[in-house]
């Protein structure tokens, strides 16, 4: 491991994508603070884990009561998808999502303010279906599309204080939650998991779906000092999907 870069805290640390990205700093040198609903993986790379649901006021405080020292970065990786037909919508559906995947992201980028230093760096994991119609992830889609909104009025706000706020916003990428996505899409559409698979990789121009990998190393960049003016910016890792659509 490489000499230590600083602290970066990442949330979601126990998914797929949350985890590959705690490997994937902790690998370049950072030292990773994760946090979770969930308890930390055997293969965590953290120096530290928060046990804490974010959905709350109380978990994302006990976030950033856990925090020590400053702050090199922060990513927020955590995040509710529910793939659904609108009559499935409930208000604890849409509540839920949105207190995850904007709320959370917004007060702990605010609340760590203090954490922060002149060059801190704050990714904040996004969607192409933000971007794009996904009706069938209407509130999945609703809330990325305001997380990438909040990302860039947070970016201007942050600027005079040496801070960068960036989206990193995948396509479909080979995780559990893919394979789960795909198992509702199939029940939605009355079609076969394959056909579906076959479909959604059919629109990306490169044929294929992302890896964990994928986006851990454009987080891993956008952390970095190699992109140090790039701010307010929302980084497309899809395989081409929005140009070739």
């Amino acid at each position: 491991m490489n000499s230590d870069k600083g602290a970066i805290l990442v949330t979601g640390a126990a998914g797929d994508i949350g985890g590959g990205i705690v490997r994937r700093l902790a690998g370049a040198g950072y030292r990773v603070i994760g946090t979770d609903i969930s308890p930390a993986r055997r293969d965590t790379a953290c120096s530290t884990w928060i046990e804490a649901d974010l959905a709350r006021p109380e978990g994302r405080a006990a976030v950033v009561g856990g925090v020590e020292g400053t702050l090199r970065g922060f990513v927020h990786a955590a995040g509710v998808i529910l793939t659904q037909s609108l009559a499935e919508v409930t208000d604890l559906d849409f509540d839920l999502s949105h207190a995850v995947n904007v709320k959370a992201a917004f007060f702990l980028t605010r609340d760590l303010l203090p954490r922060f230093t002149n060059g801190s760096s704050v990714v904040m994991i996004g969607s192409v279906a933000g971007q794009r119609a996904s009706p069938e992830n209407l509130v999945y889609a609703s809330t990325k599309a305001a997380l990438r909104s909040a990302a860039s009025s947070l970016a201007v706000a942050l600027a005079p204080k040496g801070v960068r706020i960036n989206v990193v916003a995948p396509g479909l990428i080979e995780t559990a939650t893919s394979v789960e996505s795909t198992k509702a899409l199939s029940r939605l559409r009355s079609t076969s998991r394959d056909d579906v698979w076959r479909a959604r990789i059919g629109g990306i121009p490169q044929q294929r779906a992302g890896s964990v990998a994928d986006v851990a190393n454009a987080v891993s960049w956008l952390i970095s000092d190699e992109s140090g003016y790039v701010t307010g910016s929302t980084l497309a890792v899809n395989g081409g999907l929005m140009a070739g659509s």
